[in-house]
């Protein structure tokens, strides 16, 4: 995006998670999708990242799997809701 960067990026991926048998896939794509949108947010702007996998809210790995984008984004970040 020619570096351009924005106030907020919301980051809402249909259902990757449909299963537990799914979980590694889709953890490496939130990773994927949470460390190329962090990119894009200026600094104290937004990111929203949303899961509607109920297989990832129940493994309790969303929180975890944003962290480790924001290391991987080389970018701070504070959780405001989980």
């Amino acid at each position: 995006l020619d570096g351009r960067r924005f106030d907020l990026v919301i980051v809402d991926p249909p259902k990757l998670a449909p299963n537990k048998k799914s979980l590694m896939r889709a953890t490496s794509a939130y990773m994927r999708y949470n460390s190329l949108a962090l990119r894009l947010v200026k600094p104290n702007g937004l990111l929203l990242s949303f899961t509607c996998s109920a297989a990832m809210t129940q493994s309790g790995q969303f929180t975890t799997i944003i962290k480790e984008s924001a290391i991987k984004a080389k970018r701070q970040i504070t959780l405001i809701r989980e």
